[in-house]
């Protein structure tokens, strides 16, 4: 599943999460502002998650 983050002038603001989480955080944040005179700072950024593994999760036996 992807992750999503907020940006406020284009730097993180440190929140994240689903598609739907975001634009609810964004309708949140937005509703203090003036729309007919005010234009939203806010973005939507895709979070870049790699996944490493560093050790193994099943250990295999040594049958020698």
């Amino acid at each position: 599943m992807n992750s999503y983050q907020i940006l406020k002038n284009g730097e993180p603001m440190g929140i994240q999460g689903t598609f739907d989480y975001i634009v609810n955080a964004i309708r949140n944040l937005e509703s203090n502002l003036d729309r007919a005179t005010e234009h939203s700072p806010f973005t939507v950024a895709l979070v870049n998650t790699k996944t490493k593994i560093t050790k193994n999760l099943v250990e295999i036996p040594n049958t020698k």
